[in-house]
């Protein structure tokens, strides 16, 4: 309500709605861009999960969100800006020598799952629905803030981003289970309504500049926390 408000207040805000956390989103660079090339856009950030980004924009609670995944909605626009990587995380506790772990030995751990339609989870658990297998949710959590901190201290096995995982990996925590690396689309959408506003494009170009920069080698390591 309140981004409405300030939407309502000036016409050339933008509403950018975001699914992970803002480092990984390179929100400072994209918001540091838009006040140099264009100072009459004002971002204003909200945080949103891909499921939800379609209607969103439909409601006009965002201008343009990032979401996992592809849109093939007629009304919405949309594009991707870089593929990320994902895998399988376990604690170091959990098993003794994580090369020998099967899919059915990995079902059987305990898990730290993340339901609402969660684009990692989804994908996981279709591969382990072609093997009829079911894992052994034991916690569950409704983002990844949460589940970082629960693997981090042992609790059970997760998704996890690969940039959020390699850390935990050096400090011992966690092992990477290496058949369970996936890869899906990070991207950008907003209303094919809105497409031809100057506003919207200076965000879905800045935004686009930002991370082709990051793919062309300047990109960073982070290690904070996302949403979905």
């Amino acid at each position: 309500m309140q981004a409405q408000s300030l939407h309502h207040q000036a016409g050339e805000m933008v509403t950018l709605g975001l699914n992970a956390s803002p480092a990984f989103l390179r929100i400072a660079d994209i918001s540091r861009r838009l006040s140099q090339l264009h100072g009459e856009v004002r971002p204003v950030f909200q945080i949103s999960q891909t499921v939800n980004t379609a209607q969103m924009l439909r409601d006009g609670q965002i201008d343009v969100g990032f979401c996992y995944g592809r849109m093939s909605e007629g009304d919405i626009v949309h594009q991707v800006v870089a593929q990320v990587r994902v895998c399988v995380v376990v604690p170091t506790r959990m098993v003794a020598d994580i090369g020998q772990l099967d899919w059915s030995g990995l079902a059987d751990l305990p898990w730290i799952w993340v339901g609402n339609d969660c684009p990692f989870y989804t994908m996981l658990m279709e591969r382990l629905e072609r093997q009829q297998l079911m894992p052994h949710r034991r916690i569950i959590a409704v983002d990844e803030q949460i589940v970082r901190e629960l693997v981090a201290d042992g609790q059970g096995a997760a998704m996890m981003r690969e940039d959020e995982a390699l850390p935990l990996v050096k400090r011992g925590r966690v092992k990477i289970w290496q058949p369970g690396w996936l890869t899906l689309p990070l991207g950008i959408a907003w209303s094919s309504k809105n497409a031809s506003q100057s506003r919207i494009r200076a965000v879905v170009d800045m935004v686009q500049q930002v991370w082709q920069t990051v793919d062309e080698g300047s990109g960073h390591t982070h290690e904070s926390p996302y949403w979905l």
